[in-house]
């Protein structure tokens, strides 16, 4: 049984904590686990990035072996102009519902999104957009992925 497919479930694949949303990943017994964090796992073969978080099949993991990897690179991808004309309208609405959550999403938009890209040899660049409160997380996962590939 795989993990994408049943809402609860324990297999050699992986095992979820709905929960706490958090997911132990197995990779094969020969290999060892370098770092792991909410954005990804690295081993010393290979690197696992976790895609999203969907409510019924669980994260979708992206992994690549490191020597198939050419780049990784790690930016914040800010709307600093959306963002201010959000909260704008978010004030001006804010006596309607949906004018606080104008506000929020203009907050977001100035605070930037995370955004990993993965190039690999066999197959195009790969783009993982994360939450703003995983800047934190994706630096020390995208620092820690440079140092084990110069490895």
């Amino acid at each position: 049984m795989n993990c994408r497919d049943a809402r609860f479930c324990v297999s050699t694949d992986c095992r979820i904590d709905f929960l706490n949303m958090k997911e132990e990943v197995e990779f094969f017994p020969e290999e060892q686990i370098l770092f792991s964090n909410k954005v990804g796992t690295i081993t010393d073969k290979r690197i696992a990035i976790y895609q999203g978080l969907n409510r019924y099949k669980g994260r979708l993991r992206q992994d690549f072996l490191k020597n198939e990897i050419t780049s990784i690179s790690y930016f914040v991808d800010r709307h600093v102009g959306k963002g201010i004309f959000l909260i704008l309208f978010g004030i001006i609405f804010s006596i309607l519902v949906f004018g606080v959550f104008m506000i929020i999403n203009g907050v977001r938009c100035i605070c930037g999104r995370p955004t990993i890209t993965v190039k690999s040899m066999d197959k195009d660049s790969i783009v993982i957009v994360g939450n703003p409160n995983k800047k934190k997380a994706a630096e020390s996962f995208i620092n820690q992925a440079r140092q084990s590939m110069l490895q």
